[in-house]
C-alpha cells in the first residue's frame, strides 16, 4: 500500500483500501513467516511509517494455534504494574528482553539477562526517567513456540532497509493486560501522545473482551493524525518506525457494566544491537 491507499474520513481517521501483499524479497526469508504467511500490509516509508498486519488464529498450524492459546492463558498470570500513578490498577504486565540473531546457527533467539525497562522522561512523561523493574516472563512463556515465532515474523516484516545488514536485534517483550471500567478506564498509554525511544515498536492483539475504545492513533511529528485504527481481532498487529511518528491509544471502558473490559496485547520494542 502506498500513502494514497490511506483515505482520511471526515474525522481524519485512516481507512485502509487495497493493501499490497508482503514482499517476497529473499532477504526477508531469513525466517519463514508462519503466523503472517498470507497477511497483507502497508509499505513502510517516510510518508507512512506504520505497517498494518493481520492473520487468522484458525488458519495457523495446529501446534502454533495451541501455543497461541497457551500464551493467551499466560496473561492471567501477569502482575500489577507498580509504576502507575495515584494507586491506579488498570494495567498488568511482564517484561523480558531477547536477542534475535538472523545469522545464528540453530535457534536464533536467546533470552537476555533480566534488566529493568527504561525510557527517557523526554519520551515518557508519565513513567520515564526511572528504572522500571517489571516481573519477568515466566519460563513457560519464554519457551512458548508462538511467541518465539512472532518475534521472527515481526522481524521479517520490518522494512528491508532496517534489516539488510543482518545485525542482531534486541527485542523487548512486553505482555500487557489493560483492564477498564466506567469507574477506572484502562489507559494503554497513560502518557498520552508520545514516542517510545526505540527504532521500531510493534503491538499485537492477543485478546479483547467486553471492550469499548482502545483505538490506536498515529500522528506525524507535528501531531497531525494520519491513521486511526483499532486492533479488533487476535493477531492484528501494528509496527511503526518510532522516529517518524507519534502514537496514542484511546481509553478502554466496558461495554457490559457488570464486567470489566480486558485488552491483552503483546508489544515488542525493537532495536539493532549496539544502537540503543
Amino acid at each position: 500500500m502506498t500513502t494514497s491507499d490511506l483515505i482520511a474520513d471526515g474525522r481524519g481517521a485512516a481507512v485502509l483500501s487495497g493493501p499490497a501483499p508482503l514482499s517476497d524479497d529473499p532477504i526477508r526469508s531469513v525466517f519463514p513467516r508462519r503466523i503472517y504467511r498470507q497477511c497483507r500490509r502497508t509499505h513502510f516509508g517516510p510518508n507512512h511509517p506504520v505497517g498494518v498486519f493481520s492473520s487468522d488464529v484458525a488458519e495457523l498450524a495446529q501446534s502454533l494455534r495451541a501455543a497461541f492459546e497457551e500464551l493467551a492463558a499466560d496473561f492471567d498470570s501477569l502482575v500489577d504494574d507498580q509504576y502507575l500513578l495515584d494507586g491506579a490498577r488498570f494495567r498488568q504486565r511482564r517484561f523480558t528482553s531477547f536477542e534475535l540473531d538472523p545469522l545464528a546457527e540453530g535457534d536464533p533467539i536467546r533470552i537476555l539477562r533480566h534488566e529493568p525497562f527504561f525510557q527517557d522522561r523526554r519520551v515518557n512523561s508519565y513513567s520515564g526517567g526511572i528504572q522500571r523493574d517489571y516481573a519477568p516472563l515466566e519460563q513457560r512463556t519464554v519457551e512458548n513456540r508462538f511467541l518465539r515465532q512472532l518475534m521472527c515474523d515481526v522481524y521479517s516484516m520490518l522494512p528491508l532497509w532496517a534489516t539488510e545488514d543482518r545485525r542482531p536485534w534486541n527485542i523487548g517483550v512486553h505482555l500487557m493486560r489493560i483492564v477498564g471500567t466506567d469507574a477506572e478506564p484502562g489507559l494503554a498509554a497513560p502518557e498520552g501522545l508520545h514516542q517510545d525511544g526505540h527504532e521500531f515498536t510493534s503491538i499485537t492483539l492477543i485478546g479483547r473482551e467486553n471492550v469499548k475504545g482502545g483505538k490506536n492513533i498515529y500522528t506525524d511529528l507535528e501531531r497531525q493524525s494520519f491513521m486511526e485504527m483499532t486492533l479488533a481481532n487476535p493477531l492484528d498487529t501494528f509496527i511503526h518506525d518510532d522516529s517518524e511518528c507519534m502514537h496514542d491509544v484511546t481509553p478502554v471502558t466496558n461495554l457490559d457494566a457488570t464486567r470489566p473490559a480486558v485488552r491483552d496485547v503483546c508489544g515488542f520494542s525493537l532495536n539493532p544491537i549496539g544502537c540503543k
